[in-house]
């Protein structure tokens, strides 16, 4: 048998995604866990940054690029932007820009799978991985592809396999995490009043009221539920994470892992 040394944690917004990852990441510390999420956490705050300095004659271009001297996973994009003004002022849409309830929308729809690319590319090859995204049902990302939305998770496998060429069929498991829409409303409001990441209200009635992730049954024998496709048989784990019993909710998922890789050490 392959050892397992990719996880990846998929499902729609506020489906527990991170809490499961804590759950998992605590038990087998030899995986390091990542997340999309703070690439485009970052995106989002190098706009932000760019949209107050236009905003601001009093701003100085100095100050604004040590401001984003931070940037780590878009420094091709930050200075780009920072030529442009520069030489007078930006010369393309911004990606993302914040909505009214302090979220963020973004316009550019190649921007999910840059995220995902740029936090996948910098992980050590030699160390085994926790990774964690979300895709929802965007219309501009599948009008830009022309793919209907059965594709978004096969598209993004296949965008990981060609980033890092560790991760194969053989090696990975994907735990999908499900919960209806208005759970996940629900938790994404909370997290909101707690001061944590949150999801504009926009970007979950449109992009993440479905969950996206598709996947084929099968009827054989083992506790996973099927795999991702006949073309891209990736093993898959469901959660149902309806309920406010998360560690409940995980303990099927935990205790198979748990077997995988406990065998793999043999």
């Amino acid at each position: 048998m392959t050892e397992l040394s990719w996880i990846f944690i998929v499902g729609p917004a506020a489906s527990g995604k991170s809490t499961f990852a804590g759950e998992l990441s605590r038990r087998f510390s030899q995986f390091e866990y990542s997340s999309d999420l703070r690439a485009l956490e970052e995106l989002f705050y190098l706009n932000d940054q760019l949209i107050e300095y236009t905003r601001d004659f009093t701003a100085s271009l100095e100050v604004l690029t040590c401001s984003l001297n931070t940037i780590v996973y878009w420094p091709d994009l930050r200075d780009l932007r920072l030529l442009q003004l520069k030489e007078g002022g930006l010369t393309s849409p911004l990606e993302t820009t914040r909505t009214t309830d302090g979220g963020h929308r973004i316009h550019e729809p190649t921007v999910w799978d840059s995220a995902l690319s740029r936090t996948v590319a910098q992980l050590s090859p030699s160390s085994k991985h926790i990774v964690e995204f979300a895709r929802g049902v965007d219309e501009a990302y599948l009008s830009h592809f022309r793919i209907d939305a059965s594709d978004i998770y096969p598209r993004a496998f296949r965008l990981l396999a060609s980033v890092n060429r560790e991760i194969t069929q053989e090696s990975s498991i994907i735990v999908h995490l499900t919960a209806k829409h208005l759970v996940r409303m629900r938790r994404n409001e909370l997290r909101k009043l707690r001061g944590e990441h949150f999801v504009s209200r926009e970007t979950m009635d449109k992009v993440y009221a479905t969950d996206a992730f598709v996947f084929e049954c099968l009827n054989a024998p083992g506790p996973h539920d099927g795999r991702l496709s006949a073309s891209l048989p990736v093993p898959v784990l469901t959660v149902d994470n309806n309920s406010e019993d998360p560690i409940g909710n995980f303990a099927k998922a935990l205790e198979y892992l748990s077997e995988i890789i406990t065998f793999c050490r043999r």
